[in-house]
């Protein structure tokens, strides 16, 4: 197991109850493994990955979904842009 922080922007934060925290996930999982786990640990915030593609940022650096985790990341997690 390794230990990442994750901070939840806008909307994310709101399902949540949480700006960040520190989590427990499995060695070797990508972030789009990592943000799956973090939609069953809030089924809310899983939903709405189901609909849209939740964005992920790894050390302040937007990253492809399929790059893996490290001890002591962090990651930001955000909704998609939207607007008109």
């Amino acid at each position: 197991m390794l230990k990442v922080r994750v901070k939840y922007v806008s909307l994310l934060a709101d399902l949540t109850g949480k700006r960040e925290e520190t989590v427990e996930v499995p060695e070797g999982i990508t972030l789009e493994e990592f943000i799956r786990i973090m939609g069953r640990k809030y089924p809310q915030l899983g939903e709405l990955n189901k609909k849209y593609q939740i964005i992920g940022i790894i050390n302040d650096l937007i990253t492809d979904s399929s790059r893996r985790l490290n001890p002591g990341d962090k990651v930001v997690i955000m909704p998609p842009a939207s607007g008109g």
